[in-house]
């Protein structure tokens, strides 16, 4: 040991003699075989579901009947007709 107390040796002379000082006594660590980590299994997440589009529908009378008749007008049969055209093939929710 050095006169400021740290280890250290020549190439020259005999073996050096290691003290606990200087970590010769104590054996050296062995690293120690860590086995990998599986890899975690893939999230599946499902496909959010679409959001619901809502839309208000108001028919005026006076277009789709004449007053104190229960029989539909032409202009009200084809405002009804393109109604039911836009709502083919939705699904209700409910």
């Amino acid at each position: 040991m050095s006169g400021f107390g740290q280890c250290w040796h020549t190439a020259y002379g005999p073996a050096p003699a290691w003290t606990a000082a200087c970590g010769g006594l104590a054996p050296a660590p062995v690293a120690q075989y860590v086995a990998p980590v599986p890899a975690p299994a893939p999230v599946v997440m499902a496909a959010a579901a679409p959001l619901p589009v809502t839309e208000s529908v108001a028919f005026d009378t006076n277009v789709l009947f004449d007053s104190d008749k229960s029989a539909l007008r032409p202009a009200g049969r084809d405002k009804l007709d393109a109604f039911v055209n836009n709502i083919r093939g939705l699904e209700c929710s409910g």
